[in-house]
């Protein structure tokens, strides 16, 4: 039985740990006995009780380094496989010069063309993937951005949808809007909201749903005041019934300036909910979403092109119900089944003769 650790990134509740754990899982159900780690005591998302789990204390560097170091050596691990740039350059730090070291999948998981926090990190991310034995992307716009600087070997793997995504809505759906994501400037929630001020005036009985946490919560609720959209927007927190909520929803709407994939928008199209994202880096929105077949695609920050999609999709019922009746197009050719086994696939070449 292979061993393989999973390293999921530092912050709680984000797509690259719903993904990880959904191939935690997936691992698991096929033979490979699994550990999960991550950088706080509970996840947000659930782990079968074949899984293991490991926490590793990050307060203080060199004993995270050590750590890890250390449970890798211990543990034997037949595979390492990391999300997200940072934890891959702590990684390879702490595994320098040890033998029979495990074979290493990095993981690049969003915009690799955004400016890092650190000039240092830029290099330390192009080190540790081709300290990598293989780094995975999740559209091609996003490992042609590395074409002069790996060596290493390289794929495309998008991002797999849950077996447990309820069946599409068939009733009537209700008169709201829906938008899922960390409170963050990347999503562009304000701009939704400015868009929304348009349209609640002249569609008095659409509400705008909001669902995240993140450090703009303030702000975007302090906007929702100043536009006196207090009776029409809520930003919620996240909850366990957000299928069921998003299955029923009028539309969903991604405003995102730049993503990996995101997972919420593959929801959305696989539950056949009418869906606007905005075609933005790196391509994810693209690959998912044939234009007017089963979503609408709108430029990045573009105000007007964000308020006549959305009044197309309240005005033209039958127009909507054409992207519901296209859910097919993405949830079967990414289920767990069809995205794990590639991921599985990877692992095998490994060992390989």
């Amino acid at each position: 039985m292979r061993k393989i650790l999973l390293m999921s990134g530092l912050s709680k509740g984000g797509g690259a740990e719903r993904v990880l754990s959904i191939l935690a899982n997936d691992f698991s159900d096929n033979g490979y006995s699994v550990v999960f780690s991550s950088f706080y005591n509970n996840g947000y998302y659930p782990l079968n009780n074949k899984v293991k789990k490991k926490v590793f204390n990050s307060s203080n560097k060199l004993l995270l380094l050590y750590d890890i170091r250390r449970y890798v050596r211990l543990n034997k691990f037949d595979v390492v496989i990391c999300f997200m740039y940072p934890i891959s350059y702590t990684l390879c730090i702490a595994l320098l010069g040890m033998r029979n070291k495990p074979f290493i999948i990095s993981s690049e998981r969003s915009d690799p063309s955004k400016p890092t926090h650190h000039k240092i990190e830029k290099y330390l991310r192009i080190w540790s993937y081709n300290s990598s034995n293989h780094v995975v992307f999740q559209t091609e716009q996003a490992r042609n951005y590395f074409k002069n600087s790996l060596k290493c070997k390289t794929s495309i793997i998008e991002n797999p949808i849950s077996d447990n995504l309820p069946e599409p809505y068939k009733g009537i759906r209700k008169k709201n809007i829906i938008a899922i994501g960390r409170l963050t400037e990347q999503k562009n929630f304000e701009l939704l909201i400015r868009v929304f001020l348009k349209i609640s005036k002249e569609y008095k009985e659409y509400r705008l749903d909001i669902f995240g946490e993140g450090p703009l919560k303030s702000r975007l609720e302090s906007l929702i005041c100043e536009l006196s959209l207090n009776e029409v927007v809520t930003i919620h927190d996240f909850t366990d019934d957000i299928y069921n909520i998003l299955n029923e929803s009028g539309m969903y709407i991604s405003c995102s300036n730049y993503e990996g994939i995101s997972n919420t928008m593959l929801e959305a199209l696989a539950l056949g909910v009418p869906s606007i994202c905005t075609d933005c880096p790196v391509g994810g929105a693209k690959m998912n979403i044939v234009n007017e077949k089963n979503g609408l695609l709108i430029d990045v920050n573009n105000e007007i092109q964000l308020y006549n999609a959305i009044k197309k999709l309240i005005t033209n019922k039958e127009y909507s119900k054409v992207f519901s009746d296209n859910y097919h197009m993405v949830r079967d050719r990414l289920s767990v089944k069809n995205v794990g086994g590639k991921w599985i696939d990877l692992i095998e070449s490994f060992f390989i003769n």
